[in-house]
């Protein structure tokens, strides 16, 4: 790919990154702090919606002047967002997870100019994806399951940038379907599942079935294939009028076992 390539697709992915972001959408066992609905002291803030709350707090404050019209200033909360997390316990994401669950559909939400719900899904998706662990990073996604997270497709982010602690990233995906209990959720992530096999004659499957297919097809081509790094340009591929690519691709020393 030429140096010109690579910065159109580099300024494609940011747009595309900025436009799939946004966020649609039984208490934590670890928070132990409880709140109070703002100017509703009588009613009790669940456990998680109080964790979740206070991060926000500290996270307003300290972004407090970030410049909220350059990528460096979302990058700075994007940071100071991850830096919260990694000081909080281990609840943490099951907390995240609970209050994205319970999230308002998003044309009831009132307009977030700090974008807190948007960075935070995107963060913590792609920190899982990189760290794990893997139930939480599945629980997160059977949540609120974003379009892309970190510049990238999502399916790209866990089956191939998160290969090395994200066991089966595939499966992972799939295991979210199954777990969701939110029909729009559900969608979102058959059309992650969906557009990494471009190619397969079940495409037009019902969102089930697809799934199936996706859990025999891996069963059946784990031992030969290996995640795509090409998979990434698709947004490029698809902008100059070529085919995406799948996710998968043939090992190179596949033929010879």
């Amino acid at each position: 790919m030429t140096s010109g390539q690579k910065s159109l697709l580099a300024g494609i992915s940011v747009v595309s990154f900025l436009a799939l972001s946004c966020c649609r959408t039984s208490p934590s066992p670890y928070a132990s702090a409880g709140g109070t609905v703002p100017n509703h002291p009588a009613v009790t803030r669940p456990d998680y919606e109080a964790a979740v709350a206070k991060i926000r707090s500290v996270w307003l404050e300290r972004c407090r002047g970030v410049d909220l019209r350059t990528r460096e200033g979302w990058q700075t909360r994007s940071d100071e967002l991850e830096s919260l997390v990694r000081r909080s316990g281990p609840g943490v994401y099951h907390d995240f997870a609970e209050h994205f669950r319970h999230l308002p559909p998003e044309v009831q939400r009132p307009y977030d100019p700090y974008q807190f719900d948007e960075i935070a899904l995107d963060r913590l998706v792609s920190l899982l994806a990189y760290e794990g662990p893997r139930a939480a990073l599945c629980e997160l996604l059977a949540a609120e399951c974003p379009e892309g997270a970190n510049f990238e497709p999502t399916e790209y982010l866990v089956v191939y940038l998160g290969r090395e602690r994200i066991a089966d990233g595939l499966l992972a995906l799939c295991d979210a379907y199954d777990q969701t209990v939110d029909p729009a959720n559900r969608r979102r992530i058959a059309t992650l599942l969906r557009r990494a096999f471009p190619t397969e004659p079940w495409q037009g499957d019902g969102d089930c079935r697809l799934v199936s297919h996706i859990r025999a097809w891996y069963a059946a081509n784990k031992s030969r294939t290996v995640p795509n790094e090409a998979y990434d340009t698709n947004t490029y591929r698809i902008a100059i009028g070529e085919k995406p690519v799948p996710l998968f691709v043939e090992r190179a020393d596949a033929g010879k076992e």
